[in-house]
């Protein structure tokens, strides 16, 4: 799922910057930090897949790692620490992906932008929905800004491409 984030702000000549508000590219960068900073929050619950992988092969796992595996009722969240902060690709196996994938501002070096828009994708986890991943978004954004000064749109879904793969995948194993 992608998202835009758009802000408007005064533009004009960077001679004559503005002196007590923030520009469109500054409202930005603000909300763009911010959705970075907060990351969406993990799934490693009962029952999720990729905990209920791991409690799957924990027997083949060796000491200590075999007991915190067949024990996450108790080590559950420590290890959910540990995966969300491994690396990237760890934490993508137990929540929702935020990047900031494209910025569009204004057209010329001495010009300030009156709109800037910043395009954020998700990789939106089995677990949640997409309308708690926007709620999230818009819960970041509140943090920062008292006043919408920041619009969210979405602007598209890969969910036909998700499910034209895996109609091609069912198709396959038959």
């Amino acid at each position: 799922m992608t998202v835009e984030l758009s802000a408007s702000g005064p533009g004009g000549h960077s001679s004559m910057p503005p002196i007590n508000e923030d520009g469109a590219i500054s409202i930005i960068g603000k909300a763009v930090s911010r959705l970075e900073a907060c990351p969406q929050p993990g799934h490693f619950e009962a029952g999720s897949n990729f905990r209920s992988a791991l409690e799957y092969i924990s027997s083949r796992f060796h000491f200590p790692m075999n007991l915190i595996a067949s024990n996450f009722w108790l080590f559950g969240p420590v290890m959910k620490r540990l995966i969300v902060n491994a690396n990237a690709g760890a934490a993508a196996m137990v929540r929702t992906t935020t990047a900031v994938c494209k910025i569009h501002g204004g057209t010329k070096l001495n010009v300030l932008p009156y709109d800037v828009r910043a395009y954020v994708n998700h990789r939106v986890h089995p677990l949640d929905t997409f309308e708690s991943v926007l709620e999230h978004d818009r819960c970041v954004r509140r943090q920062v800004f008292t006043r919408d000064f920041v619009a969210t749109y979405v602007v598209s879904l890969f969910i036909i491409l998700t499910c034209l793969f895996c109609v091609l995948l069912i198709h396959l194993e038959k």
